[in-house]
């Protein structure tokens, strides 16, 4: 990846992050790149892997249960197997999101399930290329990790050539 990528990478999984706990009613304000595991008391995560030619990896956000509960919409008490089955849908849109912006920008990639897991500390291999950010509603810290590998040329600076446009969230597309 080019150096002048980072920096837009950065901002795009900011912008989507924070648009995506916006649409479920909750602000959440960026507070910075941080340690590469969550802290102690993050006990749920979503995970979700993408691949494509130039660029891949894996996308975790990681919160506290009763975050993921409040964000669900469901009425408590919330059952921790749906606690944990929404973490990794809030990881698949989370992805998805980034996914279109960076189609815009030259990238196509493919998607896997996504998964999620449960425990106290939450610990992952690091990679080269971890890139961690911090996030707080009016209660508590959201971390996203996302470890992501690419190809040399990968430059994130300069939107696609062909005009192509991808879909925009919640817009239906039938195949």
């Amino acid at each position: 990846m080019t150096p002048e990528s980072l920096p837009i990478l950065d901002a795009l999984m900011i912008e989507v992050t924070i648009d995506l706990f916006a649409g479920y009613g909750v602000e959440v304000h960026y507070l910075g790149c941080g340690a590469s595991d969550p802290p102690e008391d993050v006990t749920v995560a979503g995970v979700i892997d993408f691949f494509g030619d130039d660029f891949r990896g894996t996308l975790l956000v990681a919160a506290t249960a009763s975050f993921f509960a409040r964000t669900s919409y469901l009425p408590p008490p919330t059952p921790h197997a749906t606690v944990l089955d929404w973490a990794g849908e809030l990881a698949n849109q989370l992805l998805g999101r980034l996914k279109n912006r960076l189609y815009g920008r030259g990238i196509t990639m493919e998607v896997s399930t996504p998964k999620s897991l449960s425990g106290a500390p939450l610990s992952t291999p690091k990679a080269n290329s971890t890139r961690a950010y911090i996030f707080r509603d009016s209660e508590q810290q959201i971390w996203v990790r996302l470890d992501v590998l690419t190809s040399d040329g990968v430059d994130l600076a300069h939107p696609r050539s062909d005009g192509g446009e991808a879909v925009h969230e919640g817009d239906l597309v039938l195949f």
